[in-house]
């Protein structure tokens, strides 16, 4: 119960004083990336000296000055990345794929700094030690002075964070507090489950918490404030000291205790979350024994399975990092499954295809040699085992099957580098019998292109609460206005050995869109460039006595978030 208090600690900082566009608006992946990549390289410098640490104060002084500039520079950085993403699900917008990849990274960094500050906090903890009148007035014990401060400074900031994150926390959206939480969740886990990574904070706040509260850390506390002048005074020639001086007297939750603050009491869950965390459990639980019932009911073998012709097209047409939706109408499970498709996936590519496009000695494909080079080149998310590599073969026991493809999908060694490596880190996790796309502790099959492609607006919808994507919203993306995305091939076949070669207009019809002029009149021209495909949707309402139906058409932009 005590997770979600301090899931911020690393994740919010001072949203009060935040005022940015969203992370949406506008920077690329690795731009997004640089921060946080930074902050770990910068973090690796730091050297803590333990050995003899009163003789190499200086030294552990300096590095802890250089820490808490990575601190607070990070902060800066995750200010306007997570006022953005919180503003997004206010207004029941979606993470894209990279949001969620980046959310992830910024939890986990921020834990580290957070972490490397107490290492150095702890080791000046001299006991019983206490700052008095006679030390601060003393140059002699200046290097005992500069110690204390790293102690009292360490814990406070780590203390001041979390009470202001947490302060900010019960004032934002329970969603965004569960997509947190289960973004920590590591492969495999459930929610009912709680990772390394959340037991490490769990300890975290618990240490800081208790030193916080603790009458020695208190007093030090007022007597730095109340010692402060004679302390700038001591310190006045030693500036990396003076402003950890400075930093505690002027620090919020210092000013707090002074004013008799003593206890840091965390709220865990609010009655919302506790009541969505039960929901989404059930609803888990559920789905997960109709899904696995329904998915083990199989009517026959897919029409496509073993058909040779079908075969030799595909592996003719496909190319590394094209998706592929698929129907398989003897499966009980699509007979449920909203839209047309019922499961889409990745096709990774050959040894030679991963070769020719530079991809094969890729850091997360090194680990999967084997598996590919023995026909492992599909992957996807499935019920039972969860995400993972599938040979071709074994895919096509469908009976229909499109092949779509992003023009520019190979082009960005950089960006093509980091969708592997997304894609391939999910390998090993449980499916989502929540389906809900704003998490990553478990992955439904639509949302695995979702994360993989995570710079693509792709069209998603809430049900239940929760923002999803499905098949069908997948191969919706062809028909957006300017897509980068095309059908390289659609086939069916309708009995053992045929198939039928199907066009674009099939996926439109059976999809709800329709070939129409650019103002969304009916066509006058078919051979009119500016023609477009428009959603048709049609509601009905009771007037008077009569039923009746009225019909409009839509057309959406593709967009893509070069931009997270």
């Amino acid at each position: 119960m005590k997770i979600l208090s301090i899931l911020f600690l690393i994740t919010f900082s001072l949203l009060r004083e935040a005022h940015s566009a969203s992370f949406a608006d506008r920077i690329s992946l690795a731009v997004a990336l640089a921060p946080v990549d930074k902050a770990e390289r910068d973090l690796k410098e730091i050297k803590i000296r333990t050995q003899n640490p009163m003789l190499n104060i200086e030294q552990n002084l300096q590095s802890y000055s250089e820490l808490l500039d990575i601190f607070n520079s990070f902060k800066s950085y995750d200010l306007k990345f997570t006022r953005g993403l919180l503003n997004k699900i206010k207004t029941h917008d979606t993470l894209s794929g990279d949001e969620l990849f980046v959310l992830r990274r910024t939890i986990t960094t921020y834990y580290k700094i957070n972490e490397k500050i107490l290492e150095f906090a702890k080791l000046y903890d001299y006991g019983e030690i206490k700052l008095s009148t006679a030390l601060a007035d003393s140059g002699a014990n200046i290097p005992l002075i500069k110690a204390h401060l790293i102690w009292l400074s360490g814990h406070l900031l780590v203390l001041d964070h979390l009470e202001n994150m947490h302060a900010i926390l019960y004032k934002s959206d329970s969603v965004f507090r569960r997509i947190v939480k289960k973004s920590l969740l590591e492969k495999g886990n459930t929610a009912s489950e709680v990772s390394k990574t959340l037991n490490d904070l769990i300890k975290m706040n618990e240490y800081t918490t208790s030193k916080g509260e603790s009458r020695k850390f208190i007093q030090q506390i007022n007597f730095v404030r109340a010692v402060q002048d004679e302390l700038r005074n001591v310190l006045a020639k030693e500036l990396p000291a003076l402003e950890l001086a400075n930093t505690i007297i002027a620090n919020p939750t210092a000013i707090a205790i002074a004013q008799g603050k003593t206890k840091f009491k965390i709220e865990h869950y609010t009655i919302i979350d506790s009541v969505v965390g039960t929901i989404d459990r059930v609803t888990g639980w559920l789905s997960s024994i109709f899904g696995n019932l329904a998915g083990s009911i199989r009517f026959r073998k897919g029409h496509m399975y073993n058909n040779e012709i079908v075969s030799k097209i595909s592996k003719r047409n496909l190319k590394p990092m094209d998706i592929i939706v698929e129907k398989s109408p003897f499966v009980l499970t699509d007979k449920f499954i909203p839209g047309y498709y019922g499961h889409v996936a990745i096709y990774l590519g050959t040894k030679e295809q991963l070769e020719s496009i530079g991809m094969w000695n890729h850091p997360d494909i090194i680990p999967y040699h084997k598996d590919i080079a023995a026909g492992k080149v599909i992957l996807e998310a499935v019920r039972i085992p969860g995400v993972h590599l599938n040979t071709l073969e074994e895919f096509l026991n469908i009976d229909e099957l499109a092949i779509i493809r992003k023009s520019d999908a190979l082009v960005n060694e950089d960006v093509l580098s980091d969708e592997i490596a997304r894609g391939m880190e999910q390998i090993g996790k449980k499916y989502d019998f929540n389906f809900d796309i704003s998490t990553l502790n478990e992955i439904v099959c639509s949302e695995l292109i979702y994360i993989f492609y995570g710079t693509v607006h792709w069209p998603t919808q809430y049900r239940f609460g929760r923002p999803t994507i499905t098949p069908d919203n997948i191969a919706e993306i062809l028909f957006q206005k300017n897509t980068k995305f095309s059908m390289i091939k659609s086939m069916s076949s309708a009995e053992d050995n045929k198939v039928d070669q199907m066009n674009i207009g099939h996926i439109a019809d059976e999809l709800e869109y329709e070939l129409r002029s650019n103002n969304g009149d009916p066509i006058k021209d078919p051979k009119d460039p500016s023609n477009g495909y428009f959603k048709r949707e049609t509601k009905c309402y009771i007037y008077g006595i009569k039923r009746v139906c009225k019909t409009n058409y839509k057309e959406f932009d593709y967009e893509e978030k070069d931009a997270i």
